[in-house]
């Protein structure tokens, strides 16, 4: 059938294991569309062939060279990778339409020009995407002495505090709330949320009290819509309202004892940093591997053009 009979909207894909090209489309999209009747899901076959028909030294060469040409340019477009004036980056379905226009050429001199370009362009490709990841590699590595000076910082921060809480805690609950010290988590809540009434419509950072050595705020989120507790020693804590009083004395002390856990994570995220520094390193000093191969086939093809006598 023909393609937009038979290669547009045909569910044939259950049994399919054969496409033939009997003839050579203007459009690559039509190409996409024949061989989308068998490439999908639903295919019952492990394996499928693709034929396409050629003539030696014809008009076929042309055919494919068009296509080529349109497939170029409109993967660049789509990719986007390479913003620039000139298209030299391919992909690999512009290589098999390369490839199907060689075989109809009949020089084998020009054939093996043609394999040889399409060889090149396909390592060069392979080259660039490497190289494009040695880029952002190199930008990573910039950015690691600010991340790694971010996480001592915090580091140094969340220890001062570690001692702060060890200094200050008692056995018996403890909490100062404006001047008055609360011995019972139930009792300390209701206050709390009682001062989330009476503070409503302010909207600066309100000291209400301290716990276990640390000032206690009433203030927003860094978001500013949401109010919250905030205990603050080197680093800051928030703690979320809650709607029980039991509930909201729990969160204060739980922001405490959950500093240690929040210093072994930074400790951790240390030590991660130090690791893919290294990674990133050695990502960015590695020899491109196709380097030598491009200059093997650019040798090559210069020796192939020569004996074509071209410059």
């Amino acid at each position: 059938g023909s393609t937009f009979k038979l290669g547009i909207g045909a569910n044939v894909q259950d049994k399919l294991w054969a496409v033939h090209h009997l003839d050579i489309p203007w459009r690559p999209s039509d190409v996409t569309q024949r061989e989308g009747r068998m490439l999908r899901q639903g295919n019952r076959n492990d394996e499928v062939a693709i034929y396409r028909y050629i003539t030696n030294g014809s008009f076929d060469a042309y055919s494919w060279q068009l296509l080529e040409n349109k497939q170029r340019f409109t993967s660049q477009i789509v990719n986007g990778e390479h913003p620039s004036r000139s298209g030299d980056e391919v992909d690999e379905v512009v290589l098999t339409y390369s490839e199907v226009k060689s075989l109809a050429v009949g020089n084998p001199l020009i054939k093996k020009r043609i394999e040889l370009e399409t060889e090149l362009q396909r390592k060069s490709m392979l080259k660039a995407r490497i190289e494009r990841a040695k880029d952002s590699a190199r930008e990573r590595l910039l950015k690691f002495p600010q991340q790694r000076g971010q996480l001592t910082e915090q580091i140094a921060a969340y220890e001062a505090d570690m001692a702060t809480a060890a200094a200050n805690r008692t056995e018996d609950y403890s909490i100062t709330i404006e001047g008055e010290v609360f011995t019972r988590r139930r009792d300390a809540g209701s206050r709390l949320l009682e001062l989330t009434a009476d503070y409503a419509y302010t909207h600066e950072p309100v000291e209400i009290g301290a716990y276990c050595g640390f000032p206690l705020y009433l203030t927003y989120d860094s978001t500013g819509l949401h109010r919250v507790f905030m205990l603050k020693g080197k680093a800051a804590y928030t703690v979320e309202l809650s709607d029980s009083a039991q509930g909201q004395a729990q969160r204060i002390d739980n922001a405490v004892t959950g500093i240690a856990k929040r210093l072994d994570e930074l400790k951790n995220a240390l030590e991660q940093l130090d690791q893919d520094e290294v990674a990133v390193r050695e990502q960015v000093q590695a020899v491109n591997p196709y380097d030598a191969d491009i200059r093997m086939l650019t040798r090559k093809l210069r020796k192939v053009s020569l004996e074509l006598g071209m410059d």
